[in-house]
């Protein structure tokens, strides 16, 4: 049996409960035991084995950094700096200067002083850089949140430049209103589809490709189909644009002629606008075609994840759909897009 470590992992302040559930997404996907330990305001200690890490560094969206906990005392600068001398940092770094972070989150860092200890840290280790910006590979981390401060060895913490070589706009092929990678590739996370596998994720609404993309740079096999056949060949152009197959077909979201119970996550972002009673109409109707026919070709006890427009009746038209098909709704997200488009993201597993 792999021994479990105490982990950490810091919550981008994007949207905490989006990226809590995520994170927890990604280790059922990759089916990594874990036990969850404390839920603080951004951070999260939990025991897992170390391929947790490596993991999160290789799926996550919205996980910000993770690492090992070293450390764990009270928020107080007597005992921040008590703990800091207590640790055998000989131990725990060979080689290179450390480089060292401290994070206050929010109000809770009240009372300390992050330049201090700073200070102390380098006289600890015999000299230290800042860590600034992003970076990959082990770091000295201290967290103050919710009255504890968290001393641990950061493995990663995500490049801003993650994503901007996938930008819509970046992309060979553009379609205006497509979804950014960084919630695209947490949508894909979200319908737990393990990584170097044979299990199969499907977004039946790929337009030109950027859930399909997401899903080829973390290992995923995946099929994508569009009723619009302009969308279809973007979308090709667009995958081997960054090398991933051009595994996508022309096809009508609401009979997918695909075989029963032959996919084990759905990720996808179906069609929405302005809303009208009509077009409420309209929507409800294509939701729920979309929905009976995600249930014929989803495995038991696989997810779908998708997002509407949100709007009271809609939802409760779509949950109604979702009910009726034999979903179970175990999530629901707010992504605040813009004045007029909050969008509502559901996860619901097929029982």
């Amino acid at each position: 049996m792999v021994s479990k470590e105490l982990l950490y992992a810091v919550l981008s302040g994007e949207n905490k409960e989006l990226a809590f559930s995520e994170l927890i997404a990604i280790l059922d996907a990759e089916r990594l035991n874990y036990e969850l330990l404390e839920i603080l305001d951004h951070v999260v200690i939990f025991r897992s084995n170390s391929k947790a890490l490596w993991t999160i560094s290789r799926r996550a969206g919205l996980v910000r950094e993770a690492g090992r906990v070293v450390a764990l005392c009270e928020a107080s600068m007597d005992e921040v700096i008590k703990t800091l001398k207590s640790i055998e940092w000989g131990e725990l770094l060979i080689g290179k200067t450390p480089l060292v972070d401290v994070t206050f989150f929010k109000e809770y860092g009240l009372g300390l002083n992050g330049d201090e200890l700073l200070t102390q840290l380098s006289k600890l280790l015999g000299g230290c850089k800042y860590l600034r910006g992003s970076k990959v590979g082990e770091f000295i981390d201290v967290l103050v949140t919710e009255g504890i401060a968290l001393i641990g060895l950061g493995s990663f913490r995500r490049r801003v430049s993650s994503w901007s070589y996938r930008e819509p706009s970046k992309r060979p092929i553009y379609k205006p209103g497509t979804m950014k990678p960084k919630l695209a590739r947490v949508f894909v996370n979200l319908a737990r589809v393990k990584s170097f596998s044979n299990e199969l994720l499907l977004d039946p609404f790929c337009g030109v490709g950027g859930f399909l993309i997401e899903a080829c740079d973390m290992g995923l096999k995946y099929v994508g189909s569009d009723i619009n056949i302009d969308y279809v060949v973007g979308a090709k152009i667009n995958l081997r644009h960054y090398g991933c197959e051009p595994n996508v077909l022309q096809a009508d979201a609401l009979r997918l002629y695909l075989v029963k119970d032959s996919i084990d996550g759905i990720a996808t972002d179906p069609p929405y606008g302005r809303m009208t009673s009509t077009y409420r109409k309209y929507l409800a109707d294509l939701y729920e075609g979309f929905i009976y026919e995600s249930a014929e070709v989803l495995k038991r006890g696989k997810y779908l994840v998708f997002a509407i427009p949100y709007d009271e009746k809609l939802k409760e038209l779509t949950e109604d759909s979702l009910i009726g098909a034999g979903f179970k709704v175990v999530g629901r997200h707010f992504n605040w897009v813009h004045s007029s488009l909050t969008r509502l993201i559901y996860e619901a597993i097929l029982q």
